[in-house]
C-alpha cells in the first residue's frame, strides 16, 4: 500500500498580517505565512 498526503497549509511569503482573522476567509486568495506558521504549531 501506497499513501501521498501534504502536511501543513499553503502560504505566500508576499502575503504579511498581524491578525490571524484575516487569515481565515477561505474565499479569498489570502495565505499569509503567518497562519503557515500557526497551523504548523498546533
Amino acid at each position: 500500500m501506497f499513501m501521498l498526503t501534504e502536511y501543513g497549509a499553503d502560504a505566500n511569503i508576499h502575503h504579511q498580517t498581524e491578525n490571524l482573522g484575516d487569515a481565515l476567509n477561505w474565499t479569498q486568495p489570502f495565505y499569509p505565512e503567518t497562519f503557515q506558521i500557526k497551523t504548523h504549531e498546533y
